[in-house]
Order: C-alpha cells, then sequence, then structure tokens
C-alpha cells in the first residue's frame, strides 16, 4: 500500500486516508477494466456487421459469377449433334432460345450477356451443326464461322435497272422471271414514298447484298430490298424538300447516281440540278433519254426523240426514278452543294471528273477540252 503524509495531521490519519485514496484507485481500475471489456463487445459487434453487409453484397456477385462461369465455359462432356436453324433477322435474345430449347446450352440470358460482353457476333441467318451441351462460348464461335449451309447471295447494284434487278432475280434457283412480274404486278409492294395510284418499284429497292433461304420466294427477295431502302432513307433524313417531294427527291437522286462520276461529285450534280429547276431551264440528261428509250447507249438523233424522260423535249422532272440509287446519291439530292452551276461535262474518263459552268460560253470551252483531251 503507499502512503500519503498529509502535514498537520496524524500517523493514524495518514493511514487512514492512505486507505482510502488506495481504494479508490482499485475502483478506477475495475471502472477501466469494464471500459475495455464493453469496447471489445462493442467492437466484435461492429466487426460482425461489417462481415455479415459484406457478405450479403458480394454473395449474389459471386453467385452470378460462378453461373456465368459455368454457362460460358460449359460442364461436362458434349452430347450429341443437332442440326439448328436460325431464321433471318433473328436477334442475340431469339438465337440464344433456340440454342437453350435444342439443348445446345443451359441459358439463353447466359449465350446474351456472354455475347455482349464479349463483343461477339454479328450471327448469319442459315442452318449451323452444334453439339449439344456445351457452353455458350464455344456455340458463339461456331456461330461466328457462319453457316454450314450457306444461302444463295444476291447483290442489286447502284444504277442497275428495275429491267436487270428482275432478271437477276429470276436467275436464282426456284425463281422465275413470271415469279418476279408476278409479285410485281400483285400491287402488294407500297413503299410509303410513292405517290398515290402508283406500284411502281423503280429507284425503290436497296442496293445491296442479300442472303436468299432455300424457302424464299421473288416476293420475299422484293420486300426485303424495299423495307432495306425504307429503313435507310429514312436514316438518311430523307423528308419532302427544296418544293420537293420525298419521291421526287427520289427521282432527282437516280440523276445523280447515273450522272456522278465520283462521290465527291454528287452534290455539285445535284446543285446544277437544282439550279435548273429553279429557273425553268430543261435539265438535258442524257441518261433518262436512255431510260425512256431502254437503252444504255444513245445514237445520233436519239435526243429528239420525244418520251416522258426525255429532259431535252420536256421541262421538268422525268415521271420515275430511272435506277436504284445508293445513299450517297441520296444525300446529295437531299444536300445539294450550294453553287451558281448551270453545266457540266466529262472532263476525265478515268476518274469520272467533270468540269462545271455557270456560263454557256463557259461549258462550250469545256466541252472543246474535253474533246481535244479525248475524254468526249
Amino acid at each position: 500500500m503507499s502512503k500519503i503524509k498529509k502535514y498537520g495531521h496524524s500517523e493514524n490519519e495518514d493511514l487512514e486516508i492512505s486507505d482510502e485514496w488506495d481504494e479508490t484507485l482499485e475502483d478506477e481500475d475495475e471502472y477501466e477494466d469494464y471500459e475495455d471489456e464493453e469496447f471489445a463487445q462493442r467492437s466484435k459487434k461492429r466487426k460482425r456487421a461489417v462481415f455479415i453487409a459484406l457478405t450479403i453484397l458480394i454473395l449474389p456477385f459471386i453467385i452470378f459469377g460462378t453461373w456465368l462461369y459455368v454457362n460460358v465455359n460449359g460442364f461436362g462432356s458434349p452430347g450429341e449433334s443437332v442440326s439448328v436453324e436460325i431464321q433471318k433477322g433473328s436477334g442475340v435474345k431469339v438465337i440464344g432460345e433456340a440454342l437453350e430449347y435444342e439443348g445446345v446450352i443451359r441459358s439463353a440470358n447466359a449465350f446474351a450477356i456472354y455475347t455482349k460482353l464479349a463483343n461477339r457476333g454479328p450471327y448469319q441467318a442459315g442452318k449451323y451443326e452444334f453439339p449439344k451441351n456445351i457452353g455458350v462460348k464455344q456455340a458463339a464461335e461456331i456461330l461466328e464461322k457462319g453457316p454450314s449451309i450457306n444461302y444463295e447471295a444476291f447483290t442489286i447494284l447502284p444504277g442497275e435497272r428495275l429491267t436487270t434487278v428482275k432478271n437477276n432475280i429470276s436467275q436464282l434457283p426456284n425463281m422465275s422471271e413470271e415469279g418476279v412480274q408476278k409479285a410485281l404486278d400483285s400491287g402488294q409492294f407500297r413503299s410509303k414514298f410513292l405517290p398515290e395510284g402508283s406500284n411502281n418499284l423503280e429507284g425503290l429497292l436497296m442496293p445491296e447484298t442479300y442472303s436468299i433461304a432455300e424457302n424464299e420466294t421473288e416476293a420475299d427477295l422484293i420486300l426485303r430490298a424495299l423495307q432495306e431502302f425504307e429503313a435507310r432513307a429514312s436514316s438518311a433524313g430523307l423528308i419532302s424538300k427544296h418544293g420537293l417531294t420525298t419521291y421526287e427527291i427520289i427521282i432527282v437522286a437516280s440523276m445523280i447516281e447515273r450522272e456522278a462520276g465520283n462521290k465527291e461529285e454528287k452534290p455539285r450534280v445535284a446543285s446544277v440540278i437544282y439550279n435548273r429547276l429553279k429557273i425553268d431551264m430543261r435539265l438535258q440528261i442524257d441518261a433518262t433519254v436512255a431510260y425512256g428509250l431502254n437503252q444504255t447507249k444513245l445514237n445520233p438523233g436519239d435526243l429528239q426523240k420525244d418520251t416522258p424522260f426525255n429532259t431535252y423535249t420536256r421541262a421538268g422532272l422525268p415521271p420515275t426514278p430511272i435506277s436504284m440509287i445508293s445513299i450517297d446519291s441520296l444525300l446529295a439530292a437531299i444536300n445539294p452543294e450550294d453553287t451558281n452551276y448551270l453545266y457540266y461535262v466529262l472532263s476525265n474518263k478515268e476518274t469520272g471528273d467533270h468540269a462545271f459552268s455557270k456560263t454557256y460560253e463557259e461549258h462550250l470551252a469545256n466541252i472543246e477540252k474535253a474533246k481535244k483531251s479525248g475524254n468526249l
């Protein structure tokens, strides 16, 4: 026991005071021990709560990750081979559901998630051979190699006439010229850009390469090309503009397609057409004359043969487009270059370049230059 001496008191008093002080110190030690124990218990509770919270948060990710890993890489041995046909226009969700239904993969959702996260695809339509019970990764790899049975390919080129497209379709397996004409004459195909009373699809089929399934008909192919054009033309911003209807803008685009030698010149050729229309000047475009005569080349005197498509003998636009058109030509017709040009003439056969001019005198001079250089 420690002894604290207090002056002015007896030794007994000193001892008594010392005893009381020691008891106080012991009480404080006990209080501190109690505080330490309570703090330790609170700390344990906090740690336990944090652990439970983290477990609740992390556990779903662990479960999801495990589920996705098993589905991506597969579980068990692949089974027998099965044939699966992917239909045209099928999205990732539909493809995954078909694979799950046939027992190729276990989860269509896992297929969709993996395709997005791994940036796989796009996947072609067609018939595929898959082993059953494989992972979605292996299924995606098989799909990316393309179908085991390829569809027939059919291409529409910019600048082609409807007559050429019809003839090319008739050359496809199981299709005929009669079938194409019957589909066109049925009146079932109506573009939203066509004027009332017309079902002429000239200029309204999208130049593109199409995969044709075995069971598709002439009507199916025409409908696809028509829908593709409508979708792309709408995306390009085709609206009534420059005082013309959407159909008339398509007519302008078809003339640009046949006249312009390269992509860069198309908006300039468009400006010449619009500048002439503004002042009621005849367009005088050879390609329209050839279309009206159903010819590819013009002979001397053809420019004087009057048809609804002869823009030398008749003012304004021809009654219909004169060819299938590319989006580049359509964009040029929608957004022409701002110029004062009224004339152009071919100046370079190899590049397709033209010389543009504002006056007829300048135009005549450009014609002479083109003749001397052998471009006319």
